[in-house]
């Protein structure tokens, strides 16, 4: 998992990321090659840890659920981003027939990065 001092050291770095996916999720133009071709190389990078949302969910609640009634409650960029890495993995891995652009995984997305561009933004 990311710790805090990681998390202080990239906080730069996870809000250019952050606002990348954003850009990406909310361009109607964006492809499904484009939101998963480097995103695992992105997240290791970043020293996101991929842990099938189990932190989140301690967290948080399901990463199946809504994200937009939890968006305030969510501060810690760690369990956030390992939040956002999981699910991503979910769907590119695990998920029968789902693909990130679905309507409903993009309207996540999009709230989740939101909130990840907006706690990481830099001082």
């Amino acid at each position: 998992m990311v710790d805090q001092v990681n998390v202080i050291e990239n906080n730069e770095s996870i809000h250019t990321f952050a606002l990348k996916y954003l850009a990406l999720y909310r361009s109607s133009e964006t492809t499904e090659r484009e939101v998963r071709e480097t995103f695992a190389d992105e997240c290791f990078d970043l020293g996101f840890e991929m842990d099938c949302g189990h932190k989140f969910e301690e967290t948080y609640g399901s990463i199946q659920d809504s994200f937009e009634p939890i968006a305030d409650k969510v501060t810690d960029v760690a369990i956030l981003a390992s939040g956002i890495f999981s699910k991503w993995r979910y769907i590119t891995h695990w998920a029968y027939c789902a693909h990130c652009l679905d309507p409903e995984n993009r309207e996540w997305f999009i709230a989740a990065f939101e909130r990840l561009a907006e706690l990481t933004v830099p001082a």
